[in-house]
């Protein structure tokens, strides 16, 4: 396994997305790929793209090197941006990490995507549909079982799941494997 420290910022080798080249751009897509809220304020300067890549950086890094990480976000002037970093780091590395599918690594995604498909199809042949369908006629609806309801609720929210995760695997040009146990 590859060890990532605070100095690999400065090669993107590292991450496995195609970055844009402008740093304006840069914060804007990494801002959308952490799925940060509008609030956070992104001004696009180089400093800021650093602190958005440790903060991708940061599930793969040793404990030495996740204090330099936050470290790196508390030195930015742009104090939401701080805050809005330091809360993905709390949800995704210290609460749940499934919240942030970029922290997990491709094969990480794979095995996600692998346990949500076979749910799905697990549903499906319980006799789950989509919640759409479901609904399309009231009339159906009052005379579906509630179990049948209940497995399309969660077949519907299983297959939002199994989408972002396509999405994630999507956007990723690269695969790269840090921190693969």
């Amino acid at each position: 396994m590859d060890q990532l420290s605070i100095s690999s910022i400065n090669s993107y080798h590292w991450v496995p997305y195609r970055l844009p080249s402008s740093p304006v751009e840069r914060s804007r897509f990494l801002a959308k790929v952490l799925n940060l809220p509008g609030w956070c304020s992104i001004h696009g300067n180089e400093y800021e793209v650093k602190a958005l890549l440790a903060t991708l950086l940061y599930p793969r890094m040793e404990r030495s090197g996740k204090s330099d990480v936050l470290k790196l976000i508390s030195g930015l002037s742009n104090q939401r941006l701080a805050d809005c970093l330091r809360g993905e780091i709390a949800t995704t590395t210290l609460v749940q990490k499934q919240w942030g599918l970029w922290s997990l690594n491709s094969k990480e995604l794979e095995a996600m995507l692998a346990k949500h498909k076979y749910v799905s199809n697990f549903l499906q042949v319980a006799g789950a549909k989509s919640v759409l369908d479901l609904f399309k006629d009231f009339n159906s609806v009052k005379s579906t079982k509630l179990s049948v309801i209940v497995l399309s609720i969660i077949y519907s929210a299983n297959r939002h799941i199994e989408s972002d995760v396509n999405n994630e695997i999507k956007l990723r040009t690269k695969v790269r494997d840090y921190g693969a146990e």
